[in-house]
């Protein structure tokens, strides 16, 4: 699944000594640059089982807060992954919020802005995945 410039993949590892498996999500920006439509290094972060439940909270908590309130100072919500991966809504004084995805374990090609819009394709994905995870 993918959303914009972001690509999903579920990813299982079993533990060949206990049969134990743990699961997650693997994400990248599919090796294109978001600034150019030319190739630039791939971007990419895991997220564990947790992390995807916290950030699938936190994105919903992002969605009631910004389509109902309207800011009246610099305000910011983020989220950062154990692998780097950071989301952010923010505003500044009474603009509209923005809302941006980062690779922030990288230099160059990293930060991908999008439509609040956008947030609610990506909250969509990551619940069809976390079903789909369900599912393995």
């Amino acid at each position: 699944d993918d959303v914009r410039a972001l690509r999903f993949q579920i990813l299982i590892v079993t533990d060949l000594s206990t049969g134990v498996k743990t699961k997650g999500l693997y994400l990248d920006n599919q090796n294109q640059s978001v600034w150019e439509a030319k190739n630039a290094y791939s971007r990419f972060a895991y997220l564990d089982e947790t992390e995807l439940d916290e950030l699938i909270v936190f994105l919903e908590n992002c969605d009631k807060t910004w389509k109902n309130e309207k800011p009246a100072n610099h305000t910011e919500f983020v989220y950062l992954t154990n692998d780097n991966l950071k989301i952010v809504f923010w505003t500044q004084a009474s603009n509209n919020w923005q809302y941006s995805i980062e690779f922030t374990n990288y230099i160059f090609d990293n930060k991908i802005e999008m439509t609040k819009k956008r947030s609610d394709d990506l909250v969509e994905a990551l619940r069809k995945i976390k079903t789909q995870m369900a599912i393995l």
